[in-house]
């Protein structure tokens, strides 16, 4: 590293699974970070889905995945919004309050999903204060704050 060069941050990329895929006895969600080259590592049992979805810009809309490739200063094409949701089930069968699995009929596990959705009010505010004479700022300030 030279004296010139400035650290911005340090960053990881992290994958999520489910493994085995469902339907399988004992399905797990697992986590693994490529930038130190770790292996697959459990994180929860009983874990059947895992979804991400985002929201770019001021939208209200939660896709997949972004539909635009973020731009530099265009706040409309940052990710400003992530939804998460995981859905898993009891280790036992034939609960109270189960129902058939949609497998088979024996397949009678208690299940739950559970959802969060978080703003990355970091990305609006940097927009709003540094960014003021962008035509979308006026629209924002009309419109108030975001729902999350």
């Amino acid at each position: 590293m030279t004296a010139d060069c400035a650290i911005i941050g340090l960053f990881h990329l992290v994958q999520y699974r489910i493994n085995p895929f469902p339907p399988s006895e004992r399905p797990a969600l697992e986590r693994r970070d490529l930038a130190t080259g770790e292996d697959w590592a459990p994180l929860a049992a009983n874990i059947e889905n895992l979804q991400v979805l985002y929201t770019q810009g001021f939208g209200d809309d939660f896709l997949d995945e972004p539909v635009v490739v973020p731009v530099g200063a265009d706040p409309n094409t940052w990710v400003t919004g992530v939804r998460v949701t995981v859905a898993g089930r009891s280790a036992s069968t034939r609960l109270e309050g189960a129902s058939a699995g949609v497998v088979s009929v024996d397949d009678t596990f208690l299940r739950r999903s559970y959802t969060t959705t978080v703003s990355l009010r970091n990305q609006l505010n940097y927009a709003l204060n540094v960014s003021p004479t962008l035509s979308w700022k006026l629209n924002l300030k009309a419109r108030g704050s975001r729902k999350t």
